[in-house]
C-alpha cells in the first residue's frame, strides 16, 4: 500500500476490518470460467481453507459460507483470468458489522504493513 509510506501513516494504528476472504487458481488460456478444472480444484480443496481460515479469525465476527464454492472469474488486463472461490458471504454480513474493526493497522519505517489484535499481538505474520 503506498499509503504506509506516508509518516503520518506510520504514527499511528489504524481500524480495519476484514470483508474478504479468497482462494484463486489461474486459468488456462481456453479454459472455461465454471465447470473447468480450476473452479473443480478450489471446489474440492476450499473446505479446508476455509477450516485454515476460520482457525486464524477465530473470536472475529466474519459471515463464513457454509459450503464455499468458486463463484466467480476476476480478468487482469494482460489476459490472465482467475477463478474465485469466496469463503466469506458478504450479503449475510449483519447491519452494523460489515465496517467493524477487528484488527489495528500500522507500518514500521520501512513502510511495511503489519496488523495486530487489540491486544498487541501479531495477526498472521510480521
Amino acid at each position: 500500500l503506498a499509503v504506509t509510506t506516508s509518516a503520518a501513516f506510520r504514527r499511528c494504528w489504524w481500524p480495519a476490518c476484514i470483508q474478504e476472504v479468497n482462494i484463486c487458481g489461474d486459468l488456462l488460456p481456453n479454459e472455461e470460467t465454471f465447470g473447468g478444472s480450476m473452479q473443480r480444484l478450489l471446489d474440492v480443496h476450499a473446505s479446508a481453507f476455509a477450516e485454515f481460515a476460520r482457525a486464524l479469525c477465530s473470536g472475529m465476527q466474519i459471515a463464513w459460507y457454509s459450503r464455499p464454492r468458486a463463484r466467480s472469474c476476476v480478468s487482469f488486463g494482460d489476459g490472465r483470468r482467475q477463478c474465485v472461490c469466496h469463503l466469506v458471504d458478504e450479503l449475510r454480513t449483519p447491519p452494523g458489522l460489515e465496517a467493524k474493526a477487528q484488527l489495528l493497522c500500522g507500518a514500521g519505517p520501512d513502510g511495511h504493513a503489519s496488523l495486530r489484535t487489540f491486544d498487541g499481538r501479531a495477526f498472521l505474520f510480521n
